[in-house]
């Protein structure tokens, strides 16, 4: 799992020690980093061309 890897947790640990909602709102965090990540390299991509 992305989100517990990324953390430096277990899975059993994760599921444990965080809530449902606080699951939902990393994950909500980490998929809109990656989208920023993409627009930029997107952007980067564009000015070379």
């Amino acid at each position: 799992m992305f989100l517990a890897q990324k953390l430096s947790m277990t899975v059993g640990r994760l599921r444990h020690e965080m809530s449902n909602d606080e699951f939902v709102r990393w994950g909500a965090y980490y998929a809109r980093k990656a989208q920023r990540e993409e627009m930029e390299r997107l952007k980067q991509d564009g000015r070379r061309s």
